[in-house]
């Protein structure tokens, strides 16, 4: 099967089918939409990503060896974290969900369960009441506040604690995710980019990055796109590991977690 094909079998049914070059990096990336080709000619090859193999290698190496000891050390935290899901809102205490990674390919991010079970069909309702109340505090097209009705009290501690991202250790060993790089984006969040779609995907999607540790929620839908895509043009492994190194009082503060 060619990388185009795999590309085409991995998107998302409802999300239009991006071809891309070889070892994922589009030279030559093609979008359709409504039936018609887009070139993108941006030349994302020149980002120090793909110029750095075994920087690429390296930052790999890492998030591989830190995964395996996350996983053996937060273990009984996990396990915890799954009984109180259950105790207070019975259900399955995992969630999946449809994210943009990796030049526009499909992944399903797993994490902890910190709203009521079915809370996707409640979206369009809870952002009509936010928008009434005022209570919304991300710019469209993101959505998150501290007063939204679907967060169980268990959810918040662990929002507030970072502890419903441990699951995405799994999602780093599979080769979705890297410990830092810009955030998953949802579909509806990453197909309203427009033209920064393909540079704010062409690294690894990462549990940490630049506004994770300055603002979190605080920062605007704007400032955190304009971090994001200035990262990844001026990424390098020293950048990396003053980035992990901030996350852990950036946790610990619990500021904008919710």
């Amino acid at each position: 099967m060619s990388v185009a094909e795999e590309g085409l079998r991995d998107r998302r049914p409802d999300v239009p089918p991006r071809v891309v070059g070889p070892h994922a990096a589009p030279e030559i990336i093609i979008d359709l939409r409504e039936g018609s080709p887009v070139f993108d000619t941006g030349d994302v090859t020149r980002l120090p990503w793909y110029q750095a193999r075994w920087q690429r290698a390296i930052k790999r190496a890492i998030d591989i060896t830190l995964a395996v000891l996350l996983i053996l050390v937060t273990a009984p935290i996990v396990l915890f974290s799954c009984l109180a899901i259950m105790i207070e809102s019975p259900g399955n205490p995992f969630y999946r969900q449809d994210r943009c990674g990796l030049v526009g390919r499909n992944f399903r991010i797993l994490k902890l369960r910190t709203m009521i079970p079915k809370a996707d069909r409640m979206l369009s309702e809870v952002q009509r009441e936010a928008m009434r109340q005022g209570w919304s505090t991300v710019d469209a097209p993101a959505f998150k506040s501290a007063q939204d009705p679907r967060i169980t009290k268990v959810g918040r501690i662990l929002r507030r604690l970072c502890i419903d991202e441990l699951p995405q250790v799994l999602n780093i060993l599979s080769g979705d995710m890297s410990f830092v790089g810009p955030r998953p984006l949802v579909w509806p969040e990453a197909d309203a980019l427009g033209q920064n779609f393909f540079l704010r995907h062409a690294m690894r999607p990462g549990v940490t990055c630049t506004w994770q540790v300055s603002d979190r929620s605080q920062v605007s839908w704007e400032q955190r796109i304009a971090m994001d895509i200035e990262y990844i043009e001026s990424w390098s492994l020293w950048l990396d590991l003053k980035l992990l190194a901030k996350t852990v009082p950036a946790v610990l503060s619990g500021r904008g977690a919710y």
